[in-house]
This record gives C-alpha cells, sequence and structure tokens, in this order.
C-alpha cells in the first residue's frame, strides 16, 4: 500500500518549528548558518573541532502594523501607460 494519503503522510512526518543551525569555533565565534542537519554534517566534516545548536525562529501568530496618513499633496499619482516600445524584432 503506497503512503499517498495525507492521514498517512502524517503519521510519519514529524512537524518541526522553522530553525537553522549556527555552528561556532571553539571560542565561540560564528562560523557559519546552515538551513538542514546534512549541510551541518558536511561543515563538520571540514571544520571538525566546530560545535553547532538548532534555533528556532520567533515568528508571531499576529502582526501589528501602523500606518501615517501623509495627506493629498504626498501620495502618488496615477499610473500612466507608457508610450509603445520602439524595438524592433530581431529575425535570425
Amino acid at each position: 500500500m503506497g503512503l499517498t494519503t495525507k492521514q498517512l503522510q502524517s503519521k510519519l512526518v514529524v512537524q518541526d518549528e522553522p530553525h537553522y543551525y549556527e555552528l561556532r569555533d571553539p571560542k565561540g565565534n560564528l562560523v557559519r548558518c546552515c538551513g538542514s542537519a546534512t549541510d551541518v554534517n558536511k561543515v563538520l566534516s571540514l571544520f571538525p573541532e566546530c560545535s553547532y545548536h538548532k534555533v528556532y525562529y520567533n515568528i508571531p501568530d499576529t502582526v501589528d502594523v501602523s500606518h501615517t496618513n501623509l495627506g493629498e499633496e504626498q501620495t502618488l499619482p496615477a499610473q500612466k501607460i507608457l508610450p509603445k516600445s520602439e524595438l524592433e524584432t530581431l529575425e535570425l
């Protein structure tokens, strides 16, 4: 039986929060950021003395955005249709 339904697939895939990995040298300096564990393993093969940890993004559920009214004189003008191009077709 194939894994073609969402119900079966969701049992196999563990949903993880958005994250990335930071690799640091023994002094604590940031060497590199990686997006996947595979990339971390490749970089660790080049820099075996480094350590890494997973950093989770802090994504809020909602974002409150304020606005400022600039008045009528500072509004953008209406979009105008540009004149027709004078380009010629290239025949090869």
